[in-house]
């Protein structure tokens, strides 16, 4: 799990609202759980998320594997709700978070 390692503050730009995390958390969840988190699987994610109504755009055409990294190892995996070695798995908070009726207290 990820952790913060000073009491610096820490905030991620992408994405820039917790809440369309959920979302993308969800498509993580439900396709690539269980897969190793390689620049096939991210190639993958970007596109399924891409055909999704919560992600605007498609992922840089010249880098869909970083855009996936992007979205994926800065907020939801450095806030603790997904483990990324050796698979793809939520963490508990990552649960409470896509699963939980009042996500703003999830517990990290």
């Amino acid at each position: 799990m990820a952790y913060l390692k000073s009491k610096t503050l820490f905030f991620t730009t992408s994405p820039r609202s917790p809440l369309k995390m959920i979302p993308e958390i969800e498509v993580l969840h439900n396709n690539f759980e269980g897969k190793i988190w390689n620049t096939d699987t991210q190639v993958a994610f970007i596109k399924k998320l891409a055909e999704g109504s919560d992600f605007e755009g498609q992922g840089s055409d010249k880098d869909r594997a970083l855009s996936a990294r992007d979205r994926i190892n800065r907020a939801p995996k450095a806030l603790g709700f997904v483990d990324l070695k050796p698979v793809i798995k939520l963490t508990e908070p990552g649960e409470t978070l896509i699963c939980g009726k009042r996500t703003e207290e999830v517990e990290i």
